[in-house]
């Protein structure tokens, strides 16, 4: 199936010759299908990471695909299949059109797998794998496309893998297009025990599909044959015209050809008589000239015979090939229209099936209907009498509850009096209680207070005599100061008497020093 006929499909204007397309119209509407084919066309599809399965549980393929990263069709359709999310139609659909939904998602689901290279299929252990009455989802819908046989797609290589025996839980092996389940078995051996296969059942739709396949594969037989037949037929002229261009190539090698290399024999036999003859080098060669250029011109003659021929054969290889293509045409029509003859006949048995199931359906649709009828008056008037019997009962109840209302406010009016009279003579056992606590608490506070009064005096005393001591140290610790003050004064003026006393032996000596150098200078005016 190519996506022109899909576009069509979408379009309304739909191919009815595509047996795929067949299959998804039988399941979907065109809405349902558009949605399911964005879903798988976007960036959430893993390339070549898809798992299909048969006969085993659906929680067991699952978590077995989860588990190497790889998507059922679960997966694949994302918050379609959720249904608490409302993009899922599950809350829309009764539950035969949700059966007919899922087929139909796992009809395009396989279609999209077939775009791709492989895939892996889960199954139980060989020798029997599959369904033994080949009517398996699987069977009818997803392995017919993945193979390509309703389609022009198809996978390259088939994986498969048995996850319900735990030792073999990541083996995989493959199962087409060479079954290789000879290396499963050689590693953990036959499970030959029974399986009790659940009735797949023998619905119209599968029965249908099963038909669509048959009827594809006879037309891609008769098409493989037809076009086999077109290339014996150009073979076998191929094959005519190069056994006559040989013929042409022979005859001329062997007629003319035969000829002038005898005319040639002679005509060097001639010239080695010259030379024995003792004729010159230059007439030899003047003679042998003249011989070579009349060959020469046979050979263009001959070739140019041959080039005519094969002129020729190209022109009976090209009427052959003419009448070839007219026969192909004339077959051709002749198998379109017992083709179309054939299914026309197979649309009339079809439509006639259809008004037949039809009808069939409207009587079970109406039989089903009077059934609802006759099952609402009857829950009616079982819900009738449901509702009378509830009202007395609840009279009753109420009647019940009114009396063992009236008894408890009794009681309680007692438990009311009893628990007031508990409250008085409790009341009163506080007030006594208090007054005797009050009465404590007035002694402990006197108690109190005459030892926090012992307390302060001793307090009192206690800080009288630290004062004193602290005057007594602060005294003799200002006397001890006046006697340094005293002291230090007193070295202050012996230093500074003794400074002055050298300044003043300063000032006489440099007295004496001017002195003498007055005495010095007036001496030296003397003289």
């Amino acid at each position: 199936m190519d996506r022109e006929d899909i576009s069509l499909w979408f379009s309304n204007q739909g191919s009815a010759k595509s047996p795929l397309i067949g299959a998804f119209s039988q399941y979907l509407s065109v809405q349902d299908a558009v949605q399911i084919f964005e879903q798988f066309h976007s960036n959430n599809w893993i390339p070549n990471g898809q798992v299909l399965w048969s006969g085993i549980p659906r929680r067991t393929a699952q978590e077995w695909a989860d588990k190497h990263h790889l998507q059922t069709l679960t997966t694949a359709m994302g918050l379609l299949m959720d249904e608490n999310h409302p993009d899922c139609p599950r809350w829309k659909k009764t539950s035969q059109q949700w059966s007919k939904y899922i087929h139909g998602a796992s009809a395009i689901f396989a279609w999209r797998i077939a775009q791709g290279e492989k895939v892996t299929v889960l199954s139980p252990p060989p020798p029997e794998r599959f369904h033994p009455s080949g009517l398996s989802s699987y069977q009818v819908i997803e392995e017919p496309i993945i193979k390509g046989l309703i389609c022009q797609s198809a996978v390259d290589q088939i994986l498969m893998a048995h996850p319900t025996v735990t030792e073999s839980e990541d083996f995989l092996y493959e199962a087409w297009p060479e079954d290789q389940s000879s290396l499963w078995l050689a590693r953990f051996g036959s499970r030959g025990t029974k399986r009790k296969w659940r009735d797949t059942g023998h619905g119209a739709d599968k029965l249908r599909l099963k038909q669509l396949v048959v009827a594809y594969s006879e037309q891609r037989i008769l098409s493989i044959e037809h076009t086999d037949a077109n290339h014996l037929e150009k073979k076998e002229v191929r094959r005519e015209t190069h056994s006559i261009t040989q013929e042409i190539h022979q005859y001329s090698q062997s007629q003319e050809m035969e000829k002038y290399k005898g005319r040639l024999n002679m005509r060097q036999e001639e010239n080695k008589t010259a030379h024995s003859n003792n004729i010159s080098g230059q007439i030899a060669k003047a003679n042998t000239d003249t011989q070579i250029k009349p060959i020469k011109k046979c050979k263009e003659a001959v070739k140019a015979w041959a080039e005519a021929q094969k002129a020729t054969a190209r022109k009976l290889k090209a009427e052959r090939e003419r009448k070839a293509k007219a026969k192909d045409k004339e077959v051709a029509q002749q198998k379109l229209k017992q083709e179309e003859k054939e299914q026309a006949k197979v649309q009339k048995a079809a439509a006639q099936k259809l008004k037949a199931e039809r009808k069939a359906q409207v009587k079970a649709q109406e039989k089903i209907r009077q059934k609802r009828k006759e099952d609402q008056k009857a829950q009616a008037k079982a819900q009738e009498l449901i509702a009378e019997r509830k009202r007395k009962a609840k009279a009753k109840e109420k009647e019940v509850a009114t009396q063992k209302l009236k008894q408890e406010q009794k009681g309680q009016a007692k438990a009311q009096k009893a628990a007031a009279q508990k409250l008085k003579a409790e009341r009163k056992a506080q007030v006594k209680a208090q007054e005797k606590i009050r009465q404590k608490r007035k002694e402990k506070q006197k108690a109190q207070a005459k030892a926090q009064e012992l307390k302060a005096e001793k307090k009192k005393k206690a800080t009288a005599k630290e004062k004193e001591v602290a005057t007594r140290k602060l005294k003799q610790e200002q006397k001890e100061q006046t006697k340094v003050q005293k002291a230090a004064a007193q070295k202050l003026k012996g230093q500074k008497e003794a400074q002055a006393n050298r300044n003043k032996a300063r000032k006489t000596v440099e007295a004496t020093k001017k002195a003498k150098a007055k005495i010095q200078e007036w001496a030296s005016g003397k003289t």
